[in-house]
């Protein structure tokens, strides 16, 4: 996979690449709000797929939690769509956020624990997540907020990445400073040393704020 200027390319001339890089052109799974690699995306089929609604042939996504304007729904069964089918709106996803849960006709707040939408947060923003591939979670989805904006996913992160992005080489305290909920998680799991990502629990899901580059993130575990 090749990450050119924040776009996910999969090179599908690529001798030694899986599902996702078989084949002999370029498929462009550039999103604005998804830097997270390919295979992060939810619904993402494998191999190649034709288009229920265009009919091109390529990387598709299952319909069956989408919502289709040109589908009845007991229609969607077994049918996939296209990358440029879900930027174009021809269907969309729903997804939790920090704000509640996202869907064709705006936010709807569920739980005490979500954020009120701020004044000047745009509808363009939720009109561009609508047309965003879900994350690929354990426990479901929790899309974060920053500047009136929904951050950047950008993927799943274990100890090496919270190393690698320590602005002072203390990953605990990036952990924790990312974390709002339960950050003492990553004291409980001992000293850094001795964490394994293999015996460590969490699958924690990383975000990039759009405009001041604030990093955010969240976790769960089956």
């Amino acid at each position: 996979m090749l990450s050119v200027g924040g776009r996910a390319t999969i090179n599908r001339g690529n001798d030694s690449a899986d599902w996702l890089t078989e084949g002999a052109t370029d498929v462009d799974l550039h999103f604005e709000y998804f830097a997270g690699p390919p295979e992060e995306m939810h619904g993402l089929c494998e191999g190649d797929r034709q288009c229920a609604l265009c009919g091109q042939v390529g990387l598709c996504f299952e319909l069956d939690r989408a919502l289709v304007f040109e589908m009845a729904d007991e229609d969607k069964e077994g049918k996939v769509g296209c990358a440029e089918c879900l930027r174009a709106g021809r269907f969309i996803f729903g997804h939790g956020t920090d704000l509640g849960w996202l869907h064709d006709e705006g936010i709807t707040r569920l739980y005490a624990s979500q954020y009120p939408i701020p004044d000047d947060f745009p509808e363009s923003a939720l009109e561009a997540l609508r047309r965003t591939p879900q994350i690929d979670t354990l426990q479901g989805e929790r899309w974060l907020t920053h500047c009136s904006d929904f951050m950047v996913y950008i993927g799943t992160w274990d100890t090496e990445h919270f190393r690698a992005h320590a602005p002072d080489g203390d990953p605990g305290a990036l952990y924790v400073a990312m974390t709002e909920y339960y950050p003492r998680i990553w004291d409980d799991q001992r000293s850094f040393d001795t964490i394994s990502w293999e015996h460590w629990g969490p699958r924690y899901y990383a975000f990039r704020c759009r405009h001041c580059g604030a990093l955010r993130g969240n976790w769960d575990c089956d």
